[in-house]
């Protein structure tokens, strides 16, 4: 993995459990997984599965992802708190 970043597993959130989160210089990425047998190919900028929009997979990841933005704004708040507390 490239200095400067980390990555955290298994993170749990209100909607689920997030199996990987990369944090670095670019920002937070969360990367999901999933053993669904098919393809998902991509029309029009939409992600497909078996001919129809995959939008609850969509949905689902994107509730996941809000919430790990959410853990992490609450954390970097306490560090900085505790910092100027100091």
């Amino acid at each position: 993995m490239p200095d400067g970043y980390s990555a955290v597993t298994d993170v749990p959130t209100k909607h689920g459990v997030v199996p990987l989160v990369l944090l670095g210089p670019a920002g937070a990425f969360v990367v999901e997984t999933v053993g669904w047998p098919g393809r998902f190919p991509s029309r029009d900028g939409k992600l497909m599965f078996e001919g129809d929009e995959a939008e609850c997979l969509n949905q689902d990841l994107l509730r996941r992802a809000l919430e790990i933005k959410k853990q992490l704004v609450r954390a970097a708040s306490r560090s900085t708190s505790r910092r100027s507390s100091s």
